[in-house]
């Protein structure tokens, strides 16, 4: 049997490259064999993933799902329409490729799978026609939020469609021998800042002017009880980066005396886990950023720049951590909340233990065992 993997690889994103890592370690653990396409082959989560690396091409697209029994859309939030208008018109060329792959799939009698997705939220008829239109041609889909669940199982669907955690999750189910988890730094606060993107409306200012404001908070709190601040770069790269913003970060909480480290964008996200999991109190906003400081079991707070943070901390118990961005008095909220963080570090501790998220995360695989039977 062979799988073919789709998704944002190779586009330095800490989270696509989780997803990747995930996938292809579970589905070799289970004698799969399994190839990908990337964007960039040098941006790989490991040496070895390399020779399972093709470029993305149309040719090479077509040879490999020819080859394939299963062609996979491998984790990520790929059918929204949360953007501005200019960056939709190029996402909805996206969710129309991708629909034309997995039409081209089925035309070739191949199966299709969607693991690990989220959905939604939806604004436009165009982006839900487009996912309507899509799961035509799918066989199995796993949904990682309980209301990308509801949002998929609401449009007439043949495919099999079961919820489980994200893919990241398989992560802790493959570690490599040498992989060994560091000891807590007692004084260390993790945080991770991301464009807001359309939440730039619920907040009433832009992304950079915001994480001023936060940057602010987290100087005062951090000088009023001795903190080191590590900040993280989720996201690498030119598109959609996180770099010019993490610099900004950085700078501000420079100015203000703050002791800060940089962490920046690393493509084997194995190392970014190590590194989450040295810090005692975590500051999330990229989606992965949370779930890495929950698999760590680093106690956190969530800045939700789009429905699918807020999702997440449902679903594992940490509704309490997330600040409501549509408040007015959201920087007072997320100053009590820092300072609850640091001195009741168990009052954001999410109620779903880890290992049931590990479980959960293998039934994103059940797709091979329907295969067998």
């Amino acid at each position: 049997m062979k799988v073919f993997l789709i998704g944002h690889y190779g586009g330095m994103n800490t989270g696509d490259q989780a997803m990747l890592l995930a996938c292809v370690s579970e589905l070799k653990r289970q004698g799969i064999q399994v190839s990908y396409v990337s964007k960039n082959k040098e941006d790989r989560a490991l040496p070895d993933l390399r020779t399972l690396c093709v470029d993305k091409s149309l040719l090479n697209i077509l040879k490999e799902t020819r080859e394939a029994d299963w062609v996979v859309l491998g984790g990520g939030t790929h059918f929204h329409d949360d953007y501005t208008f200019l960056r939709l018109i190029w996402h909805v060329r996206y969710m129309c490729a991708l629909t034309g792959v997995f039409a081209l799939a089925k035309l070739l009698g191949k199966r299709v799978a969607w693991i690990s997705m989220g959905f939604g939220p939806f604004r436009t008829a165009i982006a839900r026609l487009i996912l309507k239109f899509s799961l035509r041609f799918v066989d199995f889909i796993s949904v990682r939020e309980t209301k990308s669940l509801n949002e998929v199982t609401s449009i007439s669907s043949k495919a099999k469609i079961i919820h489980a955690f994200d893919l990241s999750g398989c992560l802790l189910n493959n570690l490599p021998e040498d992989f060994s988890l560091p000891e807590r730094q007692h004084f260390l606060l993790g945080i991770s800042p991301t464009l807001l993107h359309l939440s730039e409306k619920r907040v009433g200012m832009c992304s950079y002017k915001f994480w001023e404001k936060v940057a602010e908070e987290v100087a005062e709190v951090a000088k009023e009880y001795k903190l080191l601040v590590r900040v993280f770069e989720f996201r690498g790269g030119q598109r959609e980066s996180d770099t010019d913003l993490v610099q900004l970060f950085i700078k501000k909480l420079k100015t203000l005396n703050t002791e800060v480290e940089y962490f920046p964008y690393e493509s084997n996200p194995l190392k970014t886990l190590r590194a989450v999991y040295e810090c005692k109190w975590f500051i999330a906003s990229r989606f992965h950023s949370a779930v890495f400081a929950y698999l760590a079991q680093v106690p956190q707070i969530i800045i939700p720049y789009h429905r699918k943070l807020i999702d997440f901390a449902h679903d594992v118990g940490l509704d309490n951590a997330v600040i409501p961005l549509e408040e007015s008095a959201w920087r007072s909220i997320f100053r009590e909340k820092l300072v609850r963080l640091i001195k009741e570090p168990y009052s954001f501790e999410a109620r779903m233990p880890v290992n049931l998220a590990i479980s959960s995360a293998i039934q994103n695989f059940e797709f091979i065992k329907r295969e067998c039977v």
